[in-house]
């Protein structure tokens, strides 16, 4: 009985190792190189100027993305720019949020003004608040 329990909880932890997962930080941070796993990065400005294949988590005071992400992106910022190309679902919260780009899953928005420019789409279902 207590393998059966270990064992799942060995599995998940173990999953998530370094390797997995790419971290950048700083004042300002470009990413302009491909990154073939999942990324986090954090900084006062945070510029991503090549792919993304995994998942984006990114947060910063001014956040510009201008290339795909394969997989989910959660974002949240003062200043956030969104000019690639989404393949699956956002999340994003920002004092000012343009989007140029095109999301494909489903997404949800918050922000002080949120800004869809002619170039921006949305494919999938925005999420449903319920009281």
């Amino acid at each position: 009985m207590k393998i059966s329990i270990l064992l799942p909880f060995l599995v998940s932890v173990l999953s998530f190792h370094p390797v997995m997962a790419q971290m950048h930080s700083g004042d300002k941070v470009i990413i302009d190189e491909a990154v073939n796993k999942d990324l986090y990065v954090a900084g006062g400005a945070v510029i991503i100027k090549a792919p993304v294949n995994g998942d984006l988590v990114v947060t910063g005071g001014t956040i510009m993305l201008n290339d795909t992400v394969t997989e989910d992106l959660l974002i949240a910022g003062g200043n956030i720019s969104i000019g690639g190309v989404i393949l699956d679902d956002v999340r994003c919260a920002g004092g000012s949020i343009q989007l140029n780009g095109s999301v494909q899953g489903d997404y949800v928005v918050i922000g002080g003004k949120i800004t869809i420019g002619k170039r921006g789409h949305c494919f999938g279902r925005p999420s449903q608040q319920r009281r």
